[in-house]
């Protein structure tokens, strides 16, 4: 099986077909498709109807050819909608531009999300860049770096977005035997509450979908569990980035 038969359908739309904008005849594919999906019927037996269905169609092609997305993924993102997976957009059988707008802006939120999606471009991302193994020289030059610039930025109060690299070797030192697992789970959801609070009052996200994230941070605050892996895994990593860097500024002190 190859690299690309072996992706995930989410990949697949994106990679194995041209952008919307560049697809040729299969723009008129694709909006045909749609028209049909969202159930748009034109009167075109007479010549107003057809004239109306011409500029609907051309002004849809145009406005979506704006989106950096493939035909497929456009086809995608009215099915999802159409699933009431955006429950927040209506779709009516029209080619609406303000809903076209709704469910593309939707699909891309929704696949830069997608742990499939992201698993599937880093499946790609080292099939074209294979690991090369580094000596054990090379490794302890390279953390020797990592580490003397960590200590210089924690000095100058400065973030480091790699501290939480070393966490492993300190805990493993006993440098975080204080905190109980219940401490750590307490920091882990604080830390999501920060990230979701920060999402919301941006009022966009590339991460989640505004009502997704306002709704797990409702769950939160109700103590509930949090299924999101992605939330979860972003968290403990920010967290393990503070508390790596809180150590070492005690140890300044």
């Amino acid at each position: 099986m190859t690299i690309l038969q072996s992706l995930p359908e989410i990949v697949k739309r994106e990679i194995e077909h041209p952008i919307f904008k560049n697809s040729g005849e299969k723009i008129i594919e694709t909006l045909n498709t749609v028209s049909s999906m969202v159930g748009i019927k034109f009167d075109v037996s007479t010549k107003e109807g057809k004239e109306e269905k011409k500029i609907t169609g051309a002004n849809w092609i145009s406005f979506c050819q704006g989106y950096q997305l493939t035909g497929l993924e456009i086809i995608e993102a009215y099915r999802m909608a159409l699933r009431k997976d955006f429950p927040e957009i209506k779709v009516f059988p029209n080619l609406s531009l303000i809903t076209a707008g709704e469910i593309l802006k939707a699909y891309q939120e929704f696949k830069h999300g997608s742990e499939e999606w992201n698993k599937g471009r880093k499946k790609i991302s080292s099939a074209l860049n294979p690991v090369v193994q580094e000596s054990e020289d090379v490794k302890k030059a390279r953390r020797e770096k990592m580490w003397n610039e960590l200590l210089q930025k924690v000095e100058n109060n400065e973030p480091c977005v790699y501290a939480g690299h070393f966490y492993s070797e300190l805990d493993s030192k006993g440098c975080f035997s204080g905190l109980t697992a219940s401490d750590k789970n307490a920091l882990i959801r604080s830390k999501m509450h920060q990230i979701l609070t920060k999402e919301v009052q941006k009022g966009k996200s590339i991460h989640f979908r505004i009502k997704e994230a306002k709704k797990l941070l409702n769950e939160l605050e109700e103590n509930q569990i949090i299924n999101n892996e992605f939330l979860k895994g972003l968290a403990i990593q920010l967290v393990k980035d503070d508390l790596v860097y809180n150590y070492l500024k005690k140890q300044q002190e």
